[in-house]
């Protein structure tokens, strides 16, 4: 089996240290609230970041309050799916989660290797060209090294990590266990979001055209 709503793209994989304060029931959708009603904890008090070091490589890690927030664009929104559906969630205790999505340099130093295909990108670029397997045995790898207990267990494992066809067989253990995991899709929106219910984070977006949207230049690679 594997762990429900870790759909975060692999290319921007983040990671989360829950330090024994893991969420009691993941996530748990809310029938009355008001749709514009204030966020029960704003992000912006989240404090600063926590700091692991791997092999010499830091990862710095946030702590997400706990708190209802809607997930999903609204109608209209450039870019929106046709099937999403915003509806109200509630997280109901904090987490840690990375900083940024894991750089090149924190996978080489965990995992000994660099799948990234944009070579010249430099070391605190994302890594990218992982796969969900590749994110999984990251995250047991980094326990290890902060001797935690793993939040995975893995069994069958086939080919190389950061290789094409790498694959395992997981079993999520649960949420009380200390070692890093993936996020939750809800619990990776949550803190995207920031806080705000616009379409990034500085606020609304226009589509320009093809890699032509303004609002994203200073926060996103694209």
């Amino acid at each position: 089996t594997t762990p429900p709503q870790t759909s975060a793209p692999p290319s921007r994989l983040a990671i989360e240290a829950d330090c024994r304060r893991a969420l009691a029931d993941a996530t748990r959708t809310l029938a009355r609230i008001d749709p514009d009603a204030p966020l029960l904890e704003p992000l912006r008090r989240a404090g600063p970041p926590a700091v692991i070091v791997a092999k010499g490589s830091p990862i710095e890690l946030c702590r997400i309050p706990a708190g209802e927030f809607w997930m999903g664009s609204r109608d209209g929104e450039p870019g929106r799916w046709t099937d999403e559906t915003r509806h109200p969630v509630r997280i109901t205790r904090p987490y840690w989660l990375g900083r940024t999505p894991v750089t090149r340099a924190q996978w080489s130093a965990v995992i000994d290797t660099d799948p990234s295909r944009f070579r010249n990108s430099g070391p605190d670029a994302p890594v990218e060209t992982v796969s969900w397997f590749d994110a999984v045995w990251f995250c047991n790898r980094l326990s290890a090294l902060e001797d935690l207990a793993p939040a995975y267990d893995i069994s069958n494992v086939r080919g190389t990590p950061g290789q094409e066809g790498f694959e395992l067989d997981v079993t999520f253990r649960g949420l009380d266990k200390p070692g890093y995991r993936l996020p939750t899709e809800a619990e990776w929106e949550r803190a995207a979001r920031a806080g705000t219910d616009t379409a990034v984070y500085t606020g609304p977006i226009e589509i320009l055209g093809e890699h032509n949207a303004p609002a994203l230049d200073a926060i996103a690679w694209y």
